[in-house]
């Protein structure tokens, strides 16, 4: 009996040990496997918001900590009142007006030493008495020369102006500048040369309404020194000897008359 018993339970055995190897691979038990091991995680699959999108900071500038100053509102340029007539300043050069000859001589200069040379100028009222033009004709390096001259009151300068151009350069040079006193004019300019900035003051000095000095000074050698003199006298007949309206003072007369 107990024999019979064993065979059976062997029997038994036998029969399950082979349900039991099919049950550990069959779909049941794949399907109780844990989830890490069929699925990555999320973290492997998609990437942290970090990694994709940049942090604020580098994707917009930070705010200006202080504002830009606030643009003037640009002024209204008033209407330029133009005036009825020749300012009361242009009088003064009344004192050109009319022909001159005269002497001039070059200082040593870039050009070379030069002996003294004739020249001649006439001045005349243009553009309804506005200007003062003149013509001048001289020698440089003993060769003629001409010249023009226009001469202007600046009103925003409150200055004089004078414009010279001449058939030796193609560049005009404009001197601006005002009366030391009652006879003498001081004007100035400024240009380059050679890389080099370069002043020039011309001096008018008038010791009476037919004479006049003119004298030119530079620095282009570091220093200011005389680079040309002008002596001129007024022509015969060119013009009146004192024109009206001129304000030049002519040097009062040591009188030998003894008083009585």
């Amino acid at each position: 009996m107990m024999k019979q018993t064993s065979i059976v339970l062997a029997a038994a055995l036998f029969l399950a040990l082979p349900v039991l190897a099919i049950g550990h691979d069959s779909p049941a038990a794949q399907a109780q496997t844990p989830q890490a091991q069929t699925q990555p995680p999320a973290a492997q699959t998609q990437p942290p918001p970090a990694q994709t999108q940049p942090p604020a900071a580098q994707t917009t500038p930070p705010p200006a900590t202080t504002p830009p100053p606030a643009q003037e509102p640009a002024k209204q340029i008033q209407k330029m009142t133009m005036p009825s007539g020749p300012p009361e300043e242009l009088k003064k050069l009344s004192m050109l007006k009319g022909s001159w000859n005269s002497s001039m001589h070059m200082y040593e200069s870039p050009m070379g030493p030069e002996a003294t040379s004739p020249a001649k100028g006439n001045y005349e009222w243009a553009f309804n008495g506005m200007h003062l033009e003149g013509n001048h004709q001289f020698q440089m390096m003993g060769k003629p020369c001409f010249g023009r001259s226009t001469w202007g009151w600046d009103p925003e300068k409150q200055q004089y102006q004078v414009v010279w151009i001449d058939a030796m350069y193609p560049a005009a040079f404009v001197y601006y500048g005002t009366f030391a006193n009652d006879n003498t004019l001081v004007l100035y300019t400024t240009y380059m040369m050679q890389g080099k900035a370069v002043t020039e003051k011309m001096t008018y000095a008038f010791s009476d309404p037919d004479t006049y000095t003119m004298t030119m000074e530079s620095d282009m050698t570091g220093q200011m020194k005389p680079l040309m003199e002008e002596k001129g006298m007024r022509a015969k007949g060119g013009a009146k000897t004192a024109s009206k309206g001129a304000t030049m003072k002519k040097p009062a007369a040591t009188s030998t008359k003894k008083s009585g």
